[in-house]
């Protein structure tokens, strides 16, 4: 058998990167920096840590969004973050929260938006302010987010936190 050149290529640069995305899957940065993780395996791991947090195991869910999360993964972020922010049983911390929760705004995910909004309206792990609460859900409104477009008609119906 005689292996081609042009299909030669792609499987040097696949062992010589450590990449584990091969045939239509989009490689992203893994939290090391030194391999990337497959589109495939990041979902995944989001579904895992899912998992492992409806079934209150914390650690697990923490182990799997964190590296993903300090990779830049919007929905890692937002997640790990809402984690932060409602924890009864372990470590509750609305600045950790939100820190990663605003990291996942500014990428535009919707549901951060909203619940950032949120937090600025109750003054939870960021300064109460009935503008940057508006700002955000704005922002959300504009990604089509129905529960952020409703929530923003009612500052605007009673003129708190818009001009």
């Amino acid at each position: 058998m005689q292996i081609k050149r042009q299909n030669l290529i792609p499987l040097v640069l696949v062992s010589c990167l450590g990449i584990t995305a091969l045939a239509g899957a989009t490689p992203t940065m893994a939290a090391d920096g030194d391999s990337t993780k497959s589109t495939a395996a990041v979902k995944r791991d989001l579904k895992s840590a899912a998992t492992a947090y409806d079934e209150k195991d914390y650690a697990t869910a923490l182990m799997l969004w964190f590296p993903l999360a300090d990779a830049g993964n919007a929905d890692a972020q937002y997640r790990l973050g809402k984690m932060y922010l409602q924890q009864t049983e372990q470590r509750k911390d609305p600045a950790e929260a939100a820190s990663w929760i605003t990291k996942a705004a500014q990428q535009d995910h919707a549901e951060a938006q909203l619940l950032l909004s949120e937090m600025h309206q109750q003054g939870n792990g960021v300064e109460k302010s009935d503008p940057l609460a508006a700002s955000w859900l704005l922002k959300s409104s504009r990604l089509k987010n129905r529960t952020a477009q409703f929530r923003l008609a009612e500052l605007y119906y009673q003129g708190i936190g818009v001009q």
